[in-house]
């Protein structure tokens, strides 16, 4: 209910008078067969509801409109409303513009945190998001809403990873700047920085709590590779690398000449590089990343 203004009102509600009988509705033929009197105390009432349902909503009131009621159940603690400039959204809240281009629903999410509010602030502005946020390492306010989790796996395909997400590829980033990433990687924050792991050209397993522990690396290798022969040469030391000369014994062969040795020649793989137990497929490259 909008206030009173034809100039019998008064600036300051008055106090309320005492309440008599049980509450009940009105009527037309009451005591005396006489019409229900709603009284200056019922109307106040009414507009004092009206009024703190809006401010406490961030509804501006304005006695020359009457959408008081529309914006206030549109923004009422809904979440993916449509953005409205006169709201105060805290962290984590949502809202909902349309792409000028597409026309397709766009959602965002208020990212400023921990506990921080906004007002005014569109979300479709690139100077109040990360890409276009100036004021680093402050957290920056709107961020693509995608429904999943700080700290959770993406990949992508394309060049560059979104906006939501940061590529793991070995550097130092800001926790202030990614607040919700330190929050859910807390073993990967060192003072005020986060230090993400290197996923560049790795194949990426399932932990199994043994052999394969979340956040270990595995080296490179080949499966092992091994073999001997036999052979009569006449002269030590023939392996290198993976291979490896055994002179077993001296042998005057061919007769008259005491150079020329019984020897092993083994093969093996793992003396020169690293290998592995198990089969490394070909693979699809993609960008490897987490939801900030």
């Amino acid at each position: 209910m909008h206030f009173l203004q034809n100039n019998t009102q008064v600036a300051v509600k008055p106090p309320l008078k005492p309440r008599t009988g049980t509450p009940g509705f009105f009527t037309e033929s009451g005591v005396d067969n006489r019409p229900s009197i709603p009284g200056q105390d019922w109307f106040n009432a009414c507009i004092a509801e009206f009024q703190g349902a809006l401010a406490a909503n961030g509804v501006a009131f304005d006695p020359e409109k009457f959408d008081h009621l529309t914006k206030l159940l549109a923004g009422n603690g809904s979440q993916f409303a449509p953005y409205r400039a006169d709201r105060e959204y805290a962290t984590g809240e949502t809202c909902t513009t349309v792409d000028a281009t597409t026309g397709m629903l766009k959602i965002h999410q208020m990212y400023d945190g921990p506990n921080k509010t906004c007002i005014g602030k569109d979300p479709d502005d690139p100077l109040n998001r990360r890409e276009g946020w100036p004021d680093y390492p402050k957290p920056f306010i709107w961020i693509e809403y995608t429904g999943k989790a700080p700290g959770e796996t993406v990949w992508w395909g394309g060049a560059d990873l979104p906006s939501f997400a940061l590529q793991e590829m070995n550097q130092t980033v800001s926790a202030e700047f990614y607040w919700r990433l330190a929050l859910a990687r807390p073993e990967l924050v060192s003072g005020g920085d986060i230090n993400l792991l290197d996923a560049s050209g790795r194949f990426v397993r399932a932990a199994d709590g043994t052999a394969y522990i979340a956040g270990q690396t595995h080296e490179d290798g080949i499966r092992e590779i091994s073999g001997s022969m036999n052979s009569i040469v006449n002269q030590n030391g023939l392996g290198t690398g993976s291979f490896e000369t055994i002179v077993n014994s001296s042998l005057n062969v061919p007769s008259g000449s005491s150079s020329w040795k019984d020897t092993t020649t083994n093969f093996k793989a793992s003396d020169s590089t690293n290998v592995t137990t198990q089969v490394m497929p070909v693979g699809l490259i993609e960008n490897k990343g987490v939801i900030i």
